[in-house]
């Protein structure tokens, strides 16, 4: 083999395919960030195991493995009276995508609810909207619905937007 060259390293094509996957995660929680009005990144959240220990931020990575609950919730924040519109993108591992996930926001006792499609593994991106009072402190919720004996799901944060009315009354009144 002459001086230089080098031999072609052959490469598992599920490795391929995560890194790529894992690529694409960032740079779309990246743009999230870039566009929201306000970003509430995963380390304010809460997780089931950290309100039980009392300390530790939600990890980026969160571990499924356990009974329903919520996996990460928070951050009981003001937001000005009004529409908001939270956006989050999450990455699904194969495992945990055969168990029902949802997600929340809003605050007590109006939350908007979204379930995951059963059985898609991969990235989500999802958009919630909600009305908010002056007293009101916003959460979103992160839940699996029933035990499960393995899975980790992405978890980078929330990007919120303000906005004039819900897409879907918008949509009705045209």
């Amino acid at each position: 083999m002459p001086f230089g060259s080098r031999r072609p390293v052959a490469r598992n094509p599920e490795l391929v395919r995560q890194e790529d996957e894992a690529r694409m995660f960032v740079l779309a929680n990246e743009r999230l960030r870039r566009e929201a009005a306000i970003w509430w990144p995963h380390d304010i959240f809460l997780t089931y195991d950290q309100a039980v220990t009392n300390h530790g931020a939600c990890p980026a990575v969160i571990d499924a493995t356990g009974r329903a609950r919520h996996l990460a919730f928070g951050p009981f924040r003001p937001l000005e009276p009004g529409w908001w519109r939270a956006s989050l993108v999450l990455r699904v591992s194969a495992t945990l995508a055969r168990r029902p996930l949802a997600v929340d926001f809003g605050a007590p006792p109006n939350f908007v609810l979204y379930t995951l499609p059963y059985g898609v593994a991969g990235l989500h991106e999802i958009e919630l909207e909600n009305n908010f009072g002056p007293d009101d402190l916003a959460q979103v919720r992160l839940s699996v619905k029933r035990p499960a004996f393995e899975g980790e799901i992405g978890f980078l944060g929330v990007g919120l937007n303000p906005i004039d009315a819900p897409s879907s009354a918008s949509a009705l009144s045209e």
